[in-house]
């Protein structure tokens, strides 16, 4: 029988070189009336997938879908998700 080993690896904070490139399927934009205030909202499983969970509220839903959480951070919303961070050069 194969034994499987667990290794732990301590993360330390993210460091971004560049904002964050999140598509449109995978982040949603939810703009005040007027237009001032926007606030940016990304999907729960790209945020672990691109490592941005310390930059994400995950206690601030978007109002629509549970599956989104607010990013503290602003982003580009684009056609393919992308992020240059520390871990990309690993």
């Amino acid at each position: 029988m194969a034994q499987i080993k667990f290794v732990h690896r301590d993360e330390k904070e993210v460091k971004l070189f560049a904002t964050p490139i999140i598509s449109f399927n995978k982040s949603k934009k939810l703009s005040s009336i007027d237009g001032n205030d926007v606030l940016y909202y990304i999907n729960v499983q790209e945020a672990y997938r691109l490592k941005l969970e310390s930059f994400c509220d995950m206690n601030t839903p978007y109002p629509v879908d549970s599956g989104y959480c607010l990013i503290n951070i602003p982003i580009i919303r684009g056609d393919k998700s992308k992020v240059l961070s520390n871990f990309n050069k690993l």
